[in-house]
């Protein structure tokens, strides 16, 4: 849906496997920018979980390697974290993008599994948390304006699309479908109607756009978009 079927997801289910050493070997104890402890991978988790599954995986068939682990009662288990990584195989040295979760990440958070897992392989796309650090209003002062669950990056709880933003990043927005106002160039005041297209489908019709954007100077841009549920899709809703 979030890529108008330009990127495709195949995914195969390995296990399990048992790792020889204690939970304090995989992983560490650090702050989350959002202020509560949590356990990260430690280095070395995603080479011990590939080493383990080495006669299970043929390595050079995927790009994401994501690792459940089995929580230790209520207060030790793997908060989901996404990170480039390489491993040794039997099949060579191989860069993989690292995810950590727990099996029951929603027992112990009420998120679902496939939301929080979509946030993660954002991170193995290229994309950044949204959520940290706060970014505040002028006035008032108090009132973030991080995206939140605008887009899956900022908050996946309720599995939001990626913003328009992003998908431009990612290559799935047609140059064709932006309106651009790039006041580098362009003498303000500039006066022109803009329609926008249902950030959630695909093809503008003649006449409309998917995106405003706003250019004002070197990495500092405005994006407008339309968002508008589509009864017929899973997320976005």
């Amino acid at each position: 849906e979030v890529s108008y079927g330009a990127f495709g997801l195949s995914t195969a289910v390995f296990g399990p496997v048992q790792l020889p050493g204690a939970w304090e070997d995989y992983f560490d104890p650090v702050e989350h920018p959002q202020g509560s402890d949590v356990w990260r991978p430690a280095n070395g988790f995603y080479q011990a979980c590939a080493t383990a599954a080495d006669a299970l995986i043929a390595f050079s068939s995927g790009q994401s390697l994501v690792c459940v682990s089995q929580s230790v009662g209520d207060e030790q288990f793997a908060w989901p974290y996404a990170r480039p990584d390489t491993v040794s195989t039997a099949e060579g040295v191989k860069s993989i993008g690292g995810v950590s979760m727990p099996f029951n990440w929603e027992a112990v958070d009420g998120r679902p599994i496939h939301a929080t897992l979509s946030h993660e392989l954002g991170h193995n796309l290229g994309l950044s948390d949204l959520y940290s650090p706060a970014v505040f209003m002028f006035n008032p002062p108090t009132q973030p304006r991080n995206l939140g669950g605008w887009d899956i990056m900022g908050s996946s709880g309720e599995l939001p699309h990626l913003s328009l933003p992003h998908r431009m990043l990612l290559g799935w927005i047609d140059e064709s479908d932006i309106e651009l106002f790039n006041f580098q160039v362009q003498v303000p005041p500039v006066d022109k109607v803009v329609t926008l297209h249902p950030a959630e489908l695909a093809s503008p019709p003649s006449g409309r756009r998917h995106v405003a954007e706003v250019r004002v100077a070197d990495g500092w841009n405005y994006y407008f978009e339309y968002r508008k549920r589509q009864s017929s899709q899973f997320a976005d809703q």
